[in-house]
């Protein structure tokens, strides 16, 4: 088998010179997100290589990086982190599984707390969206526990995280991604496939190429990423979607589909 490890690096671009800075090194992490309401001002999330909570408060532009935690939870992964224009209100996803949290959630923009205290075999929140109102939030991915043991879909909060409603999508097999919300009655949520190389394990020894994706391998000798040759059908097995979501989330409806068009939605922002 392989074993990877990882050091989270934070990097910020200076506009007006177009290039990046590394301001700190000093966290390993396992996941990591961020959200800035202002400038130099804004939270970098994840989880240290112990699974300890990582909410990492700048007010100069990561120069000084001081971590927040969470106030009743000693550990936590955060992949996703989303914070209102006045940086009070924000939530956060997380990569949780038994007793660790699936999320987290703020009210004065530096007090986190476990979005809900109940057991999960599993979750996966890789996106989040909070509206300007101090009440919703909205995390986005897949989940598994007492209620849903194949949850793909949202969770959705309307009273500033105190409650937290389950949903699923109407995404068919297909796992949701990321979200986008105006309101409590209305946003964007896209789903999408970004289809793998196949993984080749035998014959370790002679293998000098890995394959990162279907596009790209890692030479290991060289140490430098290559592209590989478009096959003749490179487009198939993308999915993308975009499903329009309202009444607090539980009404769907597919919007977009674009499937093996060579199409995947990373992102989605009404503005």
């Amino acid at each position: 088998y392989m074993k990877r490890s990882f050091l989270a690096v934070v990097l910020f671009v200076a506009f007006a010179s177009c290039s990046w800075q590394i301001v700190d090194s000093d966290f390993a992490t396992i996941a990591i997100a961020t959200s800035f309401w202002e400038s130099t001002t804004g939270y970098v999330a994840g989880g240290t290589a112990s699974v300890q909570p990582l909410f990492l408060y700048t007010t100069d532009g990561g120069n000084t990086l001081t971590n927040q935690g969470m106030n009743d939870s000693s550990v936590g992964a955060m992949l996703s982190i989303r914070m209102s224009s006045n940086g009070q209100w924000g939530i956060a996803g997380g990569l949780g599984f038994i007793e660790i949290p699936c999320g987290a959630y703020t009210n004065d923009g530096f007090t986190w707390y476990n979005m809900e205290d109940e057991f999960f075999l599993f979750c996966a929140f890789q996106g989040a969206s909070v509206v300007d109102d101090s009440q919703t939030g909205v995390l986005v991915g897949s989940f598994s526990d007492r209620r849903d043991w194949t949850g793909n879909g949202i969770k959705i909060t309307t009273n500033g995280g105190q409650k937290w409603s389950q949903i699923n999508g109407d995404t068919g097999g297909t796992p949701v991604r990321y979200a986008s919300f105006i309101s409590k009655d209305q946003g964007y949520v896209t789903a999408g496939i970004w289809p793998e190389a196949d993984f080749k394990t035998e014959n370790w020894e002679s293998m000098t190429e890995y394959p990162i994706n279907r596009h790209l391998t890692m030479d290991i000798l060289e140490n430098r990423v290559k592209f590989v040759r478009p096959e003749s059908r490179a487009t198939t097995g993308y999915i993308g979607l975009i499903s329009s979501v309202t009444n607090e989330g539980k009404n769907w409806k597919l919007m977009v589909n674009e499937t093996d068009q060579g199409i995947y939605f990373n992102e989605t922002d009404q503005g």
